[in-house]
């Protein structure tokens, strides 16, 4: 059964695989550019997708991640393309540059040009899971880490520290 936001998040999905699945998400042309609806940071040499519907909360997270170290790359709009191997993003040219606040407006911020993606997080696919599998997402034919959102306080610290380092995959009992 698909969720009502199947594709509204610009990624489209096999199987409404960010909603109701760990099959990977799929795009349908792996060598162009692809203007997805998603956020993107760049910390420690490394880019976060953040997905989600309008109003999930991706300007939001993004905001979190940049007072913790990060660099906006995009708000709302995300060019994605592949390149040697990785999944690379950037903002739309009219839009770098610019968050978008709720209560406070658009503002101007430092941003980084084009990001190398390591993972994805998808607003609307949580867990409370204190170790969950790793999963992985193919976009633009490439593979990268999806990241299922906690909502707990700890989160956008979780996700600088991942972009840190790198995940250890370990042996579940």
């Amino acid at each position: 059964k698909h969720s009502p936001h199947a594709g509204r998040c610009g990624i489209r999905t096999a199987g409404c695989a960010l909603c109701c699945g760990p099959a990977p998400v799929k795009m349908t042309q792996p060598n162009s550019l692809e203007n997805i609806h998603a956020n993107c940071i760049h910390a420690h040499g490394k880019g976060l997708l953040i997905l989600g519907a309008s109003g999930a909360g991706k300007s939001s997270l993004s905001a979190q991640l940049i007072a913790l170290g990060a660099v906006l790359v995009a708000d709302d709009r995300c060019e994605i393309w592949p390149q040697q191997g990785r999944l690379m993003a950037r903002a739309p040219s009219p839009l770098a540059g610019l968050l978008e606040l709720r209560g406070i407006g658009i503002i101007r911020l430092p941003f980084f040009p084009t990001t190398p993606i390591a993972a994805l997080v998808h607003l609307e696919r949580t867990t409370q899971d204190r170790m969950p599998a790793p999963q992985k997402a193919t976009l633009a034919g490439i593979a990268v880490d999806l990241l299922q959102f906690n909502p707990g306080p700890h989160f956008p610290s979780a996700l600088m520290c991942y972009l840190m380092g790198q995940r250890h995959e370990c042996e579940q009992p």
